[in-house]
């Protein structure tokens, strides 16, 4: 039994510098499939009602500075993540003749994916944009995505490399259905089975490595949160989660 190939790669943008990383991984999937590529970037409408309020500052993250905040300095920012956004599209998607385009959403970031996202779908996340660097607890979105969305979840950091290597999957080959679509692809060359293990074990495991990846089933990856929280901050590898 083999896994089909997706007919959409979504990749989730929020103009950080860590979800723009993502975004070439997104583009070198979907032409590896001849798939479509959607970017998504959502805007959040409770940042207009925060920004509407008189006493609404906004604290720099760098510097800490402390500055008034108003709805034109909201809609002006929205327009320069939006500017990056594209610019960082046109760049990553070069001179392929690849279906794409961006889509604009608004409300919930979780809520919008659900809404866009289908089975077949490929969903890309940059990690660190949308919830925290390696060695830090998973933020909640990043983690509703991968527990609740419909479609395959990759989850990728700016430090990593698109370096092909083994995808590590837990089990057993009799028992699960290979993800032969991934093999021959710009990120894995090759299936390597691995023993289940717990949440601490595997990490240890796997804390080293820094090539190929790791595919989990959501009840996997669910149970293994649910033994330790944390245990993904020490796997500096993308993690690739399928319903």
């Amino acid at each position: 039994m083999t896994t089909k190939a997706p007919l959409r790669v979504l990749a989730l943008l929020d103009a950080s510098r860590p979800s723009l990383a993502a975004l070439p991984v997104a583009v070198a999937l979907a032409a590896s499939r001849d798939a479509e590529l959607v970017a998504l970037y959502v805007e959040e409408p409770e940042l207009a009602q925060c920004a509407a309020l008189p006493f609404t500052r906004e604290v720099g993250a760098v510097s800490g500075a402390i500055r008034s905040f108003s709805l034109a300095d909201m809609a002006s920012a929205q327009a320069c993540r939006l500017a990056r956004i594209r610019e960082a599209l046109r760049r990553a998607l070069g001179e392929r003749q690849l279906t794409h385009s961006l889509e604009v959403g608004q409300g919930s970031v979780v809520a919008e994916v659900l809404r866009l996202a289908r089975a077949a779908d490929l969903l890309v996340l940059g990690r660190a944009g949308l919830s925290a660097r390696w060695g830090r607890p998973l933020g909640s979105t990043c983690r509703k995505l991968l527990l609740e969305a419909p479609c395959a979840v990759l989850i990728w950091d700016e430090a990593l490399v698109m370096t092909r290597g083994p995808l590590r999957v837990l089990g057993e080959p009799e028992a699960r259905a290979l993800p032969d679509w991934w093999v021959a692809g710009p990120l894995f060359d090759r299936i390597q089975w691995l023993p289940s293990a717990p949440a601490g074990e595997l990490s240890r495991r796997l804390a080293g490595e820094r090539l190929g990846g790791l595919l989990l089933r959501r009840d996997e990856l669910a149970a293994l949160l649910a033994e330790d929280p944390d245990w993904l901050r020490a796997i500096r590898l993308p993690v690739l989660v399928i319903p």
